[in-house]
């Protein structure tokens, strides 16, 4: 029975350890570990002072050749050949909003 207690701990020795559990030493601060994800990010805004740039320059002309929905005769002629019934309804609609009465 003596030689017993010897053999058990030999054996538990020889066996290679994976993970070991790294100590806390007081005072130092825990370190995030390797699989943390690092979240943050920053983001700059742009500021635009003008849109549709083109789109206000054909207004100011008297609204030459544009629908109330600022289209011209070539984006009606486009949309009148669209799949879907509803466009080529809306798109005739501003036709007939161009031609003279």
């Amino acid at each position: 029975s003596m030689g017993r207690k010897g053999a058990k701990t030999k054996g538990k020795s020889r066996l290679a350890v994976d993970f070991k559990r790294v100590k806390s030493k007081v005072g130092k601060k825990v370190a995030p570990s390797r699989a943390n994800t690092d979240t943050s990010f920053s983001a700059k805004g742009i500021s635009l002072r003008e849109q549709n740039l083109g789109l206000d320059k054909s207004r100011d002309k008297a609204d030459a050749g544009l629908t109330r929905r600022g289209q011209s005769l070539a984006e009606l002629l486009a949309q009148s050949a669209h799949y879907s019934a509803k466009v080529r309804a809306a798109a005739l609609q501003g036709v007939a909003e161009l031609l003279p009465p």
